[in-house]
C-alpha cells in the first residue's frame, strides 16, 4: 500500500512540473490543442519579438521591443481556413490591456484566447536635452539659439512681436518631457524656465530669453541718433532711450561686428546691432567728443573735462569685448574732434596740434603744432576742429580757409590756402576718392588734388547760401557721385567734375553727414527728420521724424553685413 502512495505522489509532482514549463516557454500550442490556431502568433511589422503560451490561462504573452506603440498593433494568427476571429487581428488594436480574441473554425469549434503585450524594459534614457525650439506663428517660423553649455536658449522676434503671450514648440530628447510643455504659451517679457525631466528621472533647467529686434540678413539697418530703422520702411526697430533712459547723443556711432559702440553724457556703450540690448557700459566721466573707432579689438575713444578755460582731455582704450579700459592718455585742453588710426598709431586733433599714440601702449610717439592760419579762428575757435582724413599714407585736415597736409612717413608738415569764391572752406572733416580731396566750402564743394604743388582743381558750385553758425555736413562719395547737404538741399554730383545730377529740397538745414549704401542716401535736417532717397534720382523712399534736431550723421549696416560710415567717422576714414 505503501509503495502505492509513494508511486501517486511521484506521478503527481512530474505532472505539475510539465504543466510548469509549458505555461513559462511553451511557443505556442500545436494545431492538435484547439484544432484551429496552426502555428505561431506574431506581431506585424515589429521584428524581435518574443512569444509564450500560458496552457491553463489559453493565453499569449507577447513581449515587444522597448519604443512599440501597443495602442495600435495588429496581429498575425495562423489558422484554419475559414475560421472567423473577434475581434479583427488584422486592424490596429490597443493592447495596453489584455485583449480577448474569440475564435471560431467551419466546423463549429470555439476557442478564446488572450493576447497580453508587454514592452520589453532595457536601460532608462538619461537624455535630458531641448534640442529644438521654435516660434511657428510667424513666417517662416523662428528657430531659437540653444547654447548646450550654459542652457540658455535665445531668440531675436521682429520688434512688434507681443512677448506677453508666445506658444513655443519644443522638440526633446528620447522619451524626455518638460514644464511647461510644448505648445503652451507663455509671457517672455521676461526670461522663462523650462525644466525637463528624462526617463531615468534626471532633470536639467533651461533658461529661455526673447528679445525683440530685426534677425540678421533680413533687411538693412540704418542708425541713427537713439535708435535703428528698418532700411526698407523707415520703421523703428528699438530705440536707445526705451531701454536706457539716457539722453541722445550727437555723435556718429562705430559698429564693428554686430555691435554699436556709442558716447554720451560720459558713458561708453556696447548694444547688440539687432536688439539694442546692452552689452556693457562704462562711466570714464568725461564728456566725449567726435566718434569712437575701432581697430584691432580695441574702442578708442575722445574725451574731456573742466570748464574751458581748464579742460582736460584724454584718449581711452577699451576692449570691445570686456569694456575694460586698456589704457588712458592725456593729450591736452580741447578735444573738439575724434580720432583716426591707421598702421597702429592713433591720430588725435587736440588745441592746435596732431597728436600720434602707440594703438596698444598709450605711449606718446610725436605730436606737431599747427601754424593755424585762418583769420576766422580766433574769433569762432583757437583750436583744430576737422576730423582728420587719411589717405596714400598723408594726414588731411581742414581750418576755416586752409587745408593741412602731414607726410606720415616723414612727419613733414604743408598747408595751402583754398580759395573758394562763394565762401569760407569748412572745418568739417575732408574725404579722399581717386587721389581727390573733397571737402564742404561754406555754401559748395571743393574738389583738390593734393599731390599739386598749387590746387589745379579747385572747382565749385554755387548752392544756397548756408548761414553761418551751422557746421556744414562733409561729403560722402559713392560709385564715383559726390553726396552733400547745403543748406535746406541735398545734392548728388558727379566727382570728377562736380556737375550737379540731382537735387531735392527739405525743411530745414541739412546739418548730418549722409550715408549711401544699396542705392539709397541716408541723412538728416535740422528740424528733426531723417530722410531716405533714391541715390540715382533723389526721390524720397520715406522719412522719420525723430524726438530733436539731427546732428549725429547715420551708420548703415546691410543685410549682407557690410558695414557704411559717414565720412566724419574715423571708421570710414
Amino acid at each position: 500500500m505503501r509503495t502505492t502512495f509513494k508511486l501517486f505522489y511521484v506521478i503527481c509532482a512530474v505532472t505539475m512540473l510539465v504543466i510548469s514549463c509549458k505555461q513559462q516557454s511553451e511557443p505556442a500550442p500545436p494545431a492538435g490543442d484547439t484544432k484551429i490556431i496552426t502555428g505561431n502568433i506574431s506581431v506585424f511589422g515589429v521584428s524581435g519579438v518574443q512569444v509564450t503560451y500560458d496552457t491553463l490561462k489559453s493565453t499569449y504573452n507577447i513581449t515587444v521591443p522597448k519604443g512599440t506603440d501597443i495602442k495600435n498593433l495588429r496581429l498575425l494568427i495562423p489558422v484554419i481556413k475559414g475560421t472567423t476571429i473577434t475581434p479583427d487581428h488584422t486592424k490596429g488594436n490597443d493592447f495596453t490591456n489584455p485583449v480577448n480574441f474569440t475564435l471560431v473554425a467551419p466546423s463549429g469549434d470555439k476557442k478564446t484566447i488572450t493576447v497580453k503585450l508587454t514592452i520589453k524594459q532595457g536601460a532608462l534614457s538619461k537624455d535630458k536635452r531641448i534640442t529644438g525650439f521654435y516660434f511657428t506663428a510667424f513666417s517662416p517660423k523662428i528657430e531659437a539659439t540653444i547654447n548646450p553649455d550654459t542652457y540658455k536658449i535665445t531668440a531675436v522676434l521682429p520688434h512688434d512681436a507681443d512677448l506677453t503671450s508666445l506658444v513655443p514648440t519644443i522638440v526633446l530628447g528620447e522619451n524626455a518631457t518638460v514644464s511647461p510643455a510644448s505648445g503652451v504659451a507663455q509671457n517672455f517679457t521676461k526670461a522663462v524656465t523650462y525644466t525637463v525631466t528624462a526617463e531615468d528621472g534626471g532633470s536639467q533647467l533651461y533658461e529661455v530669453k526673447i528679445d525683440r529686434g530685426i534677425m540678421p540678413g533680413k533687411t538693412d539697418i540704418v542708425f541713427i541718433d537713439d535708435m535703428a530703422l528698418d532700411g526698407a520702411t523707415g520703421k523703428p526697430i528699438w530705440k536707445f532711450k526705451e531701454e536706457l533712459g539716457r539722453e541722445t547723443t550727437s555723435n556718429t556711432v562705430a559698429v564693428f561686428d554686430n555691435t554699436i559702440y556709442l558716447t554720451a553724457g560720459g558713458w561708453v556703450y556696447a548694444m547688440d546691432l539687432f536688439t539694442g540690448k546692452e552689452i556693457w557700459k562704462i562711466n570714464p566721466s568725461f564728456s566725449h567728443s567726435g566718434s569712437p573707432v575701432v581697430s584691432e579689438g580695441i574702442l578708442y575713444c575722445t574725451g574731456y573735462t573742466g570748464a574751458y578755460d581748464q579742460k582736460i582731455s584724454k584718449v581711452f582704450a577699451v576692449d570691445i569685448k570686456t569694456g575694460g579700459i586698456k589704457w588712458e592718455t592725456q593729450v591736452g585742453k580741447s578735444a573738439q574732434e575724434g580720432s583716426v588710426v591707421h598702421n597702429g598709431i592713433v591720430y588725435c586733433p587736440i588745441d592746435k596740434k596732431i597728436v600720434a599714440l602707440d594703438a596698444k601702449s598709450g605711449t606718446k610717439k610725436w605730436e606737431k603744432t599747427i601754424p593755424l592760419k585762418s583769420q576766422y579762428l580766433e574769433t569762432i575757435s583757437p583750436d583744430i576742429m576737422s576730423n582728420p582724413c587719411i589717405a596714400d599714407n598723408k594726414l588731411f585736415f581742414t581750418d576755416l580757409g586752409f587745408l593741412y597736409t602731414i607726410d606720415l612717413t616723414t612727419n613733414n608738415l604743408t598747408f595751402r590756402e583754398l580759395h573758394s569764391p562763394i565762401g569760407y572752406i569748412s572745418a568739417r572733416g575732408p574725404t579722399m576718392s581717386n587721389g581727390v580731396i573733397y571737402l564742404k566750402s561754406g555754401s559748395g564743394i571743393t574738389g583738390i588734388e593734393p599731390r599739386d604743388s598749387y590746387p589745379s582743381k579747385n572747382e565749385t558750385l554755387e548752392f544756397t547760401p548756408t548761414a553761418i553758425g551751422f557746421d556744414p555736413p562733409s561729403p560722402i562719395i559713392s560709385d564715383n557721385v559726390v553726396y552733400v547737404g547745403s543748406g535746406k538741399r541735398f545734392y548728388a554730383l558727379e566727382a570728377g567734375s562736380l556737375q550737379q545730377k540731382w537735387k531735392i529740397s527739405v525743411e530745414d538745414f541739412v546739418i548730418s553727414s549722409a550715408v549711401v549704401a544699396n542705392g539709397v542716401a541716408y541723412f538728416g535736417s535740422r528740424d528733426g527728420m531723417f530722410y531716405a532717397v533714391d541715390a540715382s534720382t533723389g526721390v524720397k523712399k520715406w522719412s522719420y521724424s525723430v524726438d530733436n534736431e539731427m546732428y549725429s550723421s547715420p551708420v548703415v549696416v546691410t543685410a549682407a553685413g557690410a558695414v557704411h560710415h559717414p565720412s566724419i567717422s574715423g571708421m570710414q576714414q
